[in-house]
């Protein structure tokens, strides 16, 4: 029973394995340590939640089937998620006018549609319809191209089927990245961008340097091209840095609780009470502001905050493990190819989907609780790693 146990839980031995584990040692730590208050029960469930999709995601990664499922189950999950969350959002952004009125539109369309959502409408922040698009986008690019090689491949019903529901779900990723305002998904989308480009354009015979150059100005045509017809580029840079000088202020006291508590952060998501022990009445309304959810807007802070030194170094040791597997498993490609079928720009799209939500990270707190879809693409790219890297599989 223990051996049946180890076979369907123990993860493949990969590099990602220590790191994992002194993360998960430290949550758990952290939790013992400290009371976990009642709003953060549900940021601790996410991250439980993730760490369990990561080890599903490795044992279901072990096959080609079990793997094209769990991307498309991603693929589809994400969509569904989108347009469920974006019921909730009553509340839109007004920096850029014409993607306002495009929000307003299909909330009034939405209401009519949907009136079993109305109870729970003002809940979701629109950020949050940024910081899901800007993970999964990626994955969504990489799906529509998988799809229309199976149809230049084979012209039937099935293929056609599928081929238009991948359009579809990503024209509807696309439109909420707009609505949504973010401009740190917008920023997120585009660097991820940029480095699917660049590393697609490694497959030519061009100069390294040609391939930098040829990487910024295709990125650049997309961003104009996606953005310019629907924004005003104005709105990009708000009158000018109130946002930005609001999260310096923020990270600033973050990182003075980060250097008080190194060892074990102040508790999981326990911002919201420690500010009003630990800080003077002067520094509360920077954090009782009615667009403060009490996070430190950093996701590399707030890990720091949860969790610790120890913690956000795990985390960091993971990411960078996590970018050596891909690159070997970009190496891997034709055998991934002529084994699995699965396109360069498949693999491309992990790449993309990892650097998208790291990027974001750096303007708002997707940590451990919010970073399911980032579990589930390191589980991805970890279960490749082990089937034609480590073991070097054809089959």
């Amino acid at each position: 029973m223990s051996s049946l146990i180890l076979k369907h839980f123990v993860p493949p031995p990969t590099p990602l394995n220590l790191p994992l584990l002194v993360l998960m040692f430290q949550f758990g730590l952290v939790l013992v340590l400290f009371p976990l208050p009642l709003i953060a029960w549900g940021y601790a469930i996410g991250a439980l939640v993730g760490l369990v999709v990561l080890f599903v995601g490795l044992k279901m990664g072990e096959s080609r089937q079990g793997w094209q499922t769990l991307f498309l189950s991603t693929v589809v999950a994400s969509t569904l998620a989108v347009l469920v969350l974006s019921w909730s959002v009553t509340s839109w952004p007004s920096k850029v006018p014409i993607v306002v009125e495009w929000a307003r539109r299909y909330t009034q369309w939405s209401k009519g549609l949907s009136p079993f959502f109305r109870p729970w409408q003002g809940l979701i922040h629109p950020n949050t319809l940024g910081l899901i698009t800007a993970a999964v986008l990626p994955l969504h690019i990489g799906n529509v191209w998988q799809q229309s090689r199976y149809v230049c491949q084979r012209l039937d019903i099935k293929n056609i089927l599928r081929g238009g529901l991948a359009w579809g779900a990503l024209a509807i990723q696309v439109f909420f990245l707009l609505v949504s305002q973010s401009r740190g998904a917008y920023l997120a989308t585009l660097i991820a961008t940029i480095v699917m480009l660049f590393w697609l354009l490694t497959l030519t015979h061009l100069s390294k340097g040609k391939i930098v150059v040829i990487s910024l100005v295709l990125g650049s045509i997309i961003f104009v091209g996606l953005y310019r017809v629907a924004l005003d580029f104005s709105s990009l840079m708000p009158t000018s840095t109130g946002s930005l000088i609001f999260r310096v202020r923020m990270w600033r006291y973050a990182l003075l609780l980060v250097a008080s508590f190194p060892y074990t952060g102040i508790g999981f998501r326990a911002l919201r009470w420690r500010v009003f022990a630990l800080f003077p009445p002067q520094v509360h309304p920077i954090f009782t502001s009615s667009s403060v959810h009490f996070n430190a807007h950093n996701m590399y802070l707030q890990t720091a905050l949860d969790l610790g030194l120890p913690g956000l170094i795990a985390f960091l040791a993971l990411v960078v493990v996590v970018f050596w597997m891909w690159s070997q498993v970009w190496k891997a490609r034709q055998r991934i190819s002529s084994s699995w079928h699965l396109s360069p720009v498949a693999l491309l799209a992990l790449l993309g989907s990892l650097v998208g939500q790291l990027v974001f990270g750096m303007f708002e707190s997707n940590g451990m609780g919010d970073f399911t879809v980032g579990w589930v693409v390191i589980a991805l790219i970890t279960a490749l790693f082990y089937r034609f890297v480590c073991r070097g599989e054809y089959s």
